[in-house]
């Protein structure tokens, strides 16, 4: 199964979006990105003239996290852009496996087993 699969994934590209943050604590594992809308999301709307997509502020939450094993953290120094901005890459595979998700991208590589992940738009930074 890919992530695409999983509830209110459908409309979402992860492999464009924007790592902006990753802290973990008892429990729980939280992505902060800047996430790529397709055009079928209710949340998308045009992209700006000087952005390639709708992107979107939001945060990939897992919850009920009873292991986390993030391994390649060497790899994890984040990006400076030139405006100043801080970013972790983007997230190049997000798979779910019986209550267990492996998430890899320029940050390294993060086993999890946890609830499903959730993506919460409600944040704001």
């Amino acid at each position: 199964m890919r992530y695409e699969m999983l509830p209110g994934f459908a409309n979402v590209y992860l492999e464009d979006s924007w790592v902006l943050g990753i802290r973990s604590r008892p429990g729980v594992l939280e992505f902060d990105l800047e996430l790529v809308l397709t055009e079928e999301h209710p949340l998308f709307r045009p992209p700006n003239s000087d952005e390639q997509y709708c992107y979107r502020n939001a945060r990939l939450l897992f919850q009920g996290v009873t292991d986390l094993r993030w391994g390649n953290q060497d790899a994890s120094r984040p990006a400076i852009d030139a405006n100043g901005s801080i970013d972790f890459g983007s997230i190049d595979c997000l798979e779910p496996h019986d209550g267990m998700y492996v998430v890899v991208g320029d940050f390294g590589r993060i086993q999890v087993s946890a609830d499903p992940p959730v993506i919460d738009y409600t944040c704001r930074w």
